[in-house]
């Protein structure tokens, strides 16, 4: 049969390359990411404001915050199209995240207190 029920480990490597190559590569080929780096660096955001440059005092912490915090306003304050695409995209996957939560925590046999009815 062409379709089985259960997905192999290999099936579940081949999707999770895929989902992070169509997240992250378009972002690295359209120069998204190296723009995030260069904000991060700067201490100016896209559109000209400034960002905060300390957050814990640790620089290997506050520079990946640094680029999480660009990502973010970028894609909150942003009214341009592409930044409400990839809103949407990942307003997609959280909830697809939160369907298979659960679905997972209805199965028969499940032990962990936060997924109990």
């Amino acid at each position: 049969m062409f379709w089985t029920s259960a997905t192999t480990p290999n099936q579940l490597l081949v999707l999770a390359v895929l989902g992070g190559f169509l997240l992250w590569g378009g972002m690295l080929f359209n120069g998204t990411l190296n723009a995030l780096k260069l904000a991060g660096e700067t201490g100016t955001l896209p559109d000209g404001g400034s960002l905060r440059m300390v957050y814990t005092g640790w620089e290997i912490i506050d520079s990946n915050l640094r680029v999480l915090v660009t990502f973010f306003y970028v894609l909150t304050t942003k009214n341009s199209g592409p930044s409400r695409w990839l809103l949407l995209d990942a307003a997609i996957v959280v909830r697809s995240i939160n369907a298979w939560v659960l679905i997972e925590s209805r199965r028969r046999g499940v032990r962990h207190p936060w997924l109990r009815q």
